[in-house]
């Protein structure tokens, strides 16, 4: 009888390895999942703002003088390049 216990006990902790390991893959692909999810969100919301900076703005009272069109030009150029990287 003592010859049999060992072995109940090596075939519980066999099956209770692969429970395990699917319990830690389900796990792994539900974390990769959320990841994508959140980073396929950020794209596009990047993407919109992208948009959104290309559009022409018609308030034309920052173009006045110079100083107006280039602070506007960086600024937009700076926050494209944010997004874009």
């Amino acid at each position: 009888m003592q010859s049999r216990q060992p072995n109940i006990n090596a075939r519980k902790s066999e099956h209770q390895q692969p429970n395990k390991t699917i319990v830690t893959k389900k796990l792994l692909v539900q974390e990769y999942k959320d990841r994508l999810k959140n980073n396929i969100k950020s794209l596009n919301e990047n993407f919109d703002r992208i948009l959104c900076l290309v559009k022409i703005n018609d308030d034309s009272s920052h173009k006045a003088n110079s100083t107006g069109q280039l602070s506007e030009y960086y600024a937009m150029r700076e926050e494209l390049l944010a997004r874009a990287s």
